[in-house]
């Protein structure tokens, strides 16, 4: 309530005395100096004689609806939440106090410090360098309505727009209309540097790619022509292309096709002019010499009525003869393979860089009259000669009727009228002659084509004469017998009729001999035709190292199981080896490569399989050399030995000492294995050796020099003085095992007391504790007499001795 009397009583004094001070506004009201805190600044001096209502608020201070309803465009701008005051957030009187006098002003701002983003615009680029008052030009006083203004010229910093125009209309170039006249400046520029930093992409925003020379043209060029208004929208240039800003410099000299306003089918955008125009799109490509001439080589012509040349891209034919003349005079003939003659492309084509070059013209394809032989090089006006020289242009004649029948004669005279019989001249000059060459050989003989007939000549029977096969006079044989040994038993002796076997008798001689060098040139292929492949060294040997034997001649062999070898080489091995590799062939174990370097040999093939150590050694550390030599062969060479008969009565004492002096019989694999010699096999057949025992030394088990048998298997024959169940447990396997001795695999359960609970856990000595393993009794009480009889508390378990203590009690927890 004091404090309800001390504001009532203020307002009635505020009021009462205010008409004292109403002289002067600047003035400080007498009431204001006795209750504020100091005078108001000179914007808020009224104040002071007004109620101080006007701003504060009870108990509340200064609220910002008190400071809006003057301050009516901040209000606007904190209601709407844009600006800076909209987007503070902040009360004004955090910013903005009073009673610090008539000098203090509350809306001083720092421009080097001030944060422009917090005004919801920020300063970007250019504008982030530039003083405020480039933008904030306004002046207080044109601003606000009220008379005496404070500060009337200092800058206004409120009411600006964020749009660019808002600022730059002036410096507005483009003048856009329709759409982009609603566009800010921001929408196509940045604020880095006006011209360069742009956003504009016009392939996405205005529909149209530029590219080459409109890359890098100015906008105004098309967009701001000097003396004409700005322009952009162009209503056909879908329609008219190029043609909407380009004046057709041909005139109409094209086609439609190439009359549409689409310039880029022949012009790049890069430069105007023409590189290399595709000619391809005008349906007449240019090829070879065609693309190397230039556009006014066929499209200038020269125009009769003005005298002058002119250039002429539609129309034309294309046709070859419109252009070149026919010098081969084919005139208006017609082939039935090729079509019109005077199409120079039925012969010739434009790819290639020689127009004399025949091109695709083939003689042996196109006409019915192949070229070959002596023809091949025969210039075409030697048989295609002049039909009427005197008309203009002159033709040639390139149709023979009678050239199927005749052929030859249709060219050529026969040389041989009166030297043939009519029946011989009758048949056509191919049956005897070729195109390969007319003329007759030294010998007399014409140079027939043999290899028509059944024996081909070749080698040295093409130097032979006719009649040196053939004979002379009434002789004369032109056709022999012997077709299926291609005749050459007809004129030649067969020298191998009893030296080769039946069935190479009936073959030809040329599977062997050539009619190059009958001797010399052989090309027998032994392994096709023979049962003996050659290969190795047998390759460097000549026929006569084998097949000469004291003189003659000898191709025939028998030891076919033994494949050949011992017909031509002796079998050292014979009383070396057993006879079952004796017998065998010696391709068996040696190559024809090399005698000396022998094939891997399988030693599980003799009657002793090595493995172990014995497979790393090397076969000369068993087979020693002996004192015998090879007496067979020409030079005397010790003998190794490969014939161990004692092998089957001492086994390994053939090569080994017996560390046993025989104590343990013969057969040493009976213990030992050839993996390595100190280690043993599993001999113990009666007592399988593991765990422990498979670490000791024998010594430690057979002592006192004791042979390696007849020892006990139980386990008291060595261990009877660490029996703790002083022997009533006999069968120690039956708990133990000889990894672990201390892990028993004894089952309790197969007992007539299986252990539960706290009995899992003792050893087996807190209940065995005498020894006894077997008769003991499972009542409770057997073990557990003194702690039933010790127990004081209730009840009293003497009494209860009688009773089963699973009644009460259980082997989990016993309480």
């Amino acid at each position: 309530m004091k404090k309800r009397f001390l504001v009532l009583l203020s307002v009635l004094a505020f009021s009462w005395l205010a008409p004292l001070a109403a002289d002067s506004q600047e003035s400080e009201g007498i009431l204001n100096k006795l209750l504020a805190p100091g005078p108001m600044m000179l914007g808020h001096a009224k104040l002071e004689k007004a109620d101080c209502l006007e701003c504060h608020a009870p108990r509340k201070g200064v609220p910002d609806e008190k400071c809006n309803k003057c301050h009516e465009v901040i209000g606007a701008q904190v209601a709407s939440k844009k600006g800076f005051h909209g987007l503070t957030g902040q009360a004004c009187v955090k910013c903005h106090s009073d009673h610090h006098g008539r000098d203090y002003d509350s809306t001083q701002v720092d421009p080097k410090t001030f944060d422009h983003s917090k005004t919801g615009y920020v300063l970007e680029g250019k504008h982030a360098k530039i003083d405020c008052i480039k933008c904030h030009l306004e002046k207080r006083a044109k601003w606000s309505s009220l008379k005496n203004v404070l500060r009337p010229n200092e800058p206004h910093y409120l009411g600006l727009k964020s749009s660019c125009v808002a600022c730059h209309k002036k410096d507005d170039v483009h003048h856009f209309t329709g759409k982009w006249a609603k566009k800010d400046c921001a929408e196509c520029h940045g604020m880095k540097t006006w011209k360069d930093d742009l956003k504009f992409d016009h392939k996405r925003d205005a529909k149209y790619e530029l590219l080459g020379k409109h890359h890098e043209i100015k906008c105004s060029e098309c967009h701001n022509p000097k003396g004409k208004p700005a322009k952009y929208h162009w209503a056909g240039l879908k329609k008219n292309q190029c043609l909407s800003c380009h004046k057709d410099q041909h005139a109409g000299k094209f086609g439609s096709r190439f009359s549409n306003g689409d310039c880029t089918k022949c012009h790049s955008q890069r430069d105007w002019k023409i590189d290399h125009f595709d000619h391809s799109v005008t349906k007449y490509p240019l090829r070879g010499k065609h693309a190397e001439l230039q556009c006014k080589d066929c499209h200038v012509q020269k125009n009769k009525a003005l005298e002058v040349k002119d250039f002429v891209f539609k129309g034309l034919r294309q046709d070859c003869s419109s252009c070149h003349k026919d010098v081969h005079g084919f005139g208006p003939r017609k082939s039935q393979k090729m079509g019109y003659l005077n199409q120079c492309t039925v012969c010739h084509t434009d790819d290639r860089h020689d127009w004399k070059t025949q091109g695709k013209f083939d003689h042996n394809v196109h006409t019915r009259y192949p070229i070959q032989g002596k023809h091949v090089g025969v210039k075409c006006e030697s048989c295609h000669k002049l039909a009427q020289p005197q008309t203009r242009p002159p033709t040639r004649v390139y149709f023979f009727q009678d050239l199927p029948q005749k052929t030859c004669e249709v060219c050529h005279a026969s040389p041989h009228k009166g030297t043939f019989s009519k029946e011989q001249l009758r048949k056509r000059c191919t049956e005897c002659h070729t195109d390969q060459g007319w003329d007759v050989s030294a010998k007399g003989g014409s140079k027939f084509d043999h290899s028509k007939t059944r024996f081909p000549l070749t080698g040295k029977h093409m130097s032979t004469s006719c009649k040196d096969c053939h004979g002379t006079g009434k002789k004369v044989v032109y056709k022999f017998k012997s077709v299926e040994k291609q005749f050459c038993v007809d004129c030649h002796k067969n020298i191998h009729v009893t030296q080769f076997r039946p069935v190479l008798h009936e073959q030809a001689c040329s599977n062997c001999h050539t009619t190059t060098d009958f001797k010399k040139d052989i090309r027998f292929d032994h392994t096709k035709s023979t049962r003996f492949e050659i290969t190795g060294k047998h390759k460097l040997s000549t026929c006569k190292d084998c097949h000469l034997i004291n003189g003659k001649a000898d191709y025939h062999f028998d030891h076919v199981d033994k494949k050949f070898c011992v017909d031509c080489h002796t079998n050292v091995h014979q009383e070396q080896f057993s006879r079952k590799f004796s017998s065998q062939s010696c391709s068996e174990c040696h190559t024809t490569d090399d005698f000396e370097n022998r094939l891997p040999f399988d030693h599980s093939n003799t009657s002793y399989k090595i493995h172990g150590k014995h497979e790393k050694l090397k076969c000369q550390e068993c087979h020693v050399k002996t004192n015998e030599v090879f007496e067979t062969t020409k030079k005397k060479h010790p003998m190794n030995r490969y014939l161990f008969p004692e092998m089957k009565t001492r086994e390994c004492a053939v090569c080994h000492k017996d560390v046993h002096d025989g104590n343990f019989g013969k057969h040493c694999t009976e213990c030992h294995v050839d993996d390595g010699w100190k280690r043993t096999s599993d001999f113990h057949k009666n007592f399988t050796l593991s765990g422990i025992h498979y670490s000791l030394e024998c010594s430690e088990c057979h002592k006192d020099g004791r042979r390696l048998s007849g020892l006990s298997q139980a386990c008291s024959t060595c261990h009877k003085k660490d029996d703790v169940h002083n022997g009533t447990l006999p069968n120690c396997g039956a708990c133990h095992r000889q990894q672990f001795w201390d892990n028993s695999e004894f089952k309790h359960s197969l007992t007539n007391f299986p252990l539960r609970g706290i009995h899992r856990t003792i050893d087996c000595y807190s209940c065995h504790n005498r020894g006894s393993y077997k008769g003991l009794p499972t009542s409770c009480v057997s073990c557990h007499l003194q702690d039933a009889q010790s127990y004081t508390g209730a009840p009293n378990h003497s009494l209860l001795l009688g009773r089963n203590c699973a009644e009460c009690h259980n082997q989990f927890t016993f309480r």
